[in-house]
């Protein structure tokens, strides 16, 4: 397998961001504390289907009589069907699930949801290097800076809220930070200090708080690690950045130049990366880039091991590849 195909392997398998809607259903009254109403997903996305089931431990739920009725319609009635699935309502759109019980008692109690069609879009970048031609985003690593900036879609009345008659309260860790909250803060960014997952959350209200939304991002840098790709630097036609050099590569010229490209290291605020290059595990050092190692041949067979260690401010990657002449 090529180090190109390789890399996105790698690419397409190193997920680390994970978006948790949290428009939670609204419990509009209760005429009794005897059940509850368990909704799966707890907060789901405006269209997405919804599983709902009845919970108690004060009557005998299998031996009742539950009718479920959304928007006044039936969807699902009978003894024992403490269980129904239907979908979230549009943007903009309001939904309520009815949930009437008579227990095998003879005891008729109720409950009702309420569902809007909320969301947020989060929407992130992290501060990583990557090539300038590299078209995909990149990835967040341990200590660098992550964006993210939220385009919420909430409704009242019907109607969308304007972003800018909005506020927003961000936390990290379930901790609320003042200072990145307020009206119109609709983006964050902060330093990933932590290996494990970060739950980043953002709660989205209205003025007088009747509306209102609350989403996470769970970020975590455990499957990212920074990485070292190599490709040829042909004098002549430049770099070939569509396929990255193998782990042995046979020299097809007299004259050709390694030219190493860092990935998913976390930007230094000051200064920048190091490059340590080698040669059958002798120091070398580059002839005008620190990144391109050119390398010449008198025709003679052989073959060599070239090195490159790569230090940033939090991270270095090491790697090798032996090169034929």
């Amino acid at each position: 397998m090529t180090q190109g195909k390789y890399l996105k392997i790698i690419l397409l398998t190193s997920l680390i961001l994970f978006l948790v809607s949290q428009a939670s259903a609204i419990e509009i009254n209760t005429f009794d504390s005897e059940f509850s109403i368990e909704i799966i997903p707890n907060n789901p996305a405006p269209n997405e289907q919804i599983f709902a089931k009845t919970i108690s431990y004060q009557f005998d739920i299998d031996r009742s009589n539950i009718t479920w009725t959304l928007n006044g319609e039936i969807i699902a009635k009978g003894v024992g069907k403490k269980d129904a699935s239907f979908l979230a309502p549009d943007f903009g759109k309001e939904s309520r699930l009815v949930v009437s019980i008579i227990t095998d008692k003879g005891i008729s109690i109720s409950k009702t949801l309420s569902f809007v069609g909320n969301d947020i879009d989060l929407l992130w970048e992290a501060e990583t290097s990557v090539p300038a031609w590299y078209k995909s985003k990149a990835l967040p690593a341990f200590k660098s800076l992550v964006k993210i900036t939220a385009i919420p879609h909430l409704f009242s009345g019907g109607a969308e809220i304007t972003p800018s008659g909005l506020v927003y309260e961000w936390s990290v860790n379930y901790e609320k930070i003042p200072d990145a909250s307020g009206a119109n803060k609709n983006s964050f960014a902060f330093q990933i200090n932590d290996h494990e997952k970060i739950p980043i959350g953002l709660r989205v209200s209205n003025k007088n708080k009747s509306a209102n939304l609350e989403k996470y991002m769970d970020v975590s840098t455990d499957r990212t690690r920074p990485k070292i790709i190599f490709y040829g630097d042909n004098p002549l036609e430049g770099p070939d950045f569509g396929n990255a050099l193998e782990v042995e590569t046979n020299l097809s010229s007299k004259e050709m130049a390694i030219r190493a490209e860092p990935y998913f290291f976390a930007n230094p605020p000051v200064g920048g990366l190091s490059y340590s290059w080698t040669m059958n595990d002798q120091e070398i050092n580059p002839d005008a880039f620190p990144n391109v190692l050119s390398l010449r041949t008198s025709g003679e067979p052989g073959s060599s091991i070239i090195g490159l260690k790569i230090r940033g401010a939090f991270q270095s990657a090491e790697k090798f590849i032996k090169i034929n002449f």
